[in-house]
C-alpha cells in the first residue's frame, strides 16, 4: 500500500500517493475536524500544495515538492 498520513499542524491527515521516479501525486486527502487557535491557515495551505504535487526532488537531505515546474514547498531533514 502506498499510504499518506502525517499531522498537518492541527489535524491528522491521510490518503494514497503515487511514486515512480520523480513522478509524486497524491489522491485527495482527509483529515481528522478538529479546530485549533492557531494555524489552520497553515494547514489548509499544507494540504493543498500537497494536493497539488506531481513531481519531487530529493538532494542531500532536502525534498522539494513542484507542481509541474513550480516549486510548491522545500523540506530539509532534520535529526533530532
Amino acid at each position: 500500500d502506498s499510504r499518506a498520513h502525517g499531522f498537518a499542524g492541527c489535524n491528522n491527515f491521510f490518503g494514497q500517493y503515487q511514486a515512480e521516479g520523480e513522478v509524486l501525486t497524491f489522491s485527495p486527502l482527509g483529515s481528522t475536524m478538529m479546530a485549533c487557535p492557531e494555524g489552520m491557515d497553515r494547514e489548509q495551505a499544507f494540504l493543498q500544495l500537497l494536493s497539488a504535487t506531481t513531481r519531487a526532488e530529493i538532494s542531500g537531505q532536502i525534498m522539494s515538492l513542484y507542481e509541474n515546474d513550480r516549486l510548491l514547498a522545500r523540506f530539509e531533514a532534520v535529526y533530532l
